[in-house]
């Protein structure tokens, strides 16, 4: 397929976008199968992802939504609204700080609890798209 184009644009390293092609294509199989997990838990990417942020963080007593904004490479919109469906949800509770009107987030005991269970299937998913597409 790309043969066409490689005569049309002799710089063009065939071999390379081949390889971005097929890489694109192994991504895509895995955004569907992520797709699926989040859909099956009722959760979205960066609501489970800011979980993980702010379970990484426990020992410093909660993470400012700024900072998992920060981690996660969204505006501070997105992770508000992550972080205040999981407070609904009571997955996470707010930590006021002192003579702040700062407040931080940390997981519930059934917000570790559920974290703790997805994780695993989470990581088998990740450690078995890697096993089946590595060289």
């Amino acid at each position: 397929m790309l043969e066409l184009y490689s005569a049309r644009y002799t710089d063009m390293d065939v071999e390379a976008v081949d390889e971005a092609y097929r890489m694109l294509r192994q991504c895509s199989h895995l955004g569907r199968a992520l797709k699926r997990f989040f859909d099956f838990h009722g959760t979205t990417s960066t609501r489970f992802m800011a979980m993980i942020v702010i379970d990484l963080a426990a020992e410093q007593g909660g993470v400012l939504p700024g900072d998992v904004a920060g981690q996660l490479d969204v505006s501070q919109s997105v992770a508000t609204e992550a972080i205040n469906a999981l407070v609904r949800r009571g997955l996470l509770a707010t930590v006021s700080l002192d003579n702040t009107r700062s407040r931080k987030v940390a997981l519930t005991t059934s917000g570790q609890k559920m974290l703790a269970e997805q994780l695993v299937e989470y990581f088998s998913l990740m450690a078995n798209f890697m096993h089946r597409n590595s060289d």
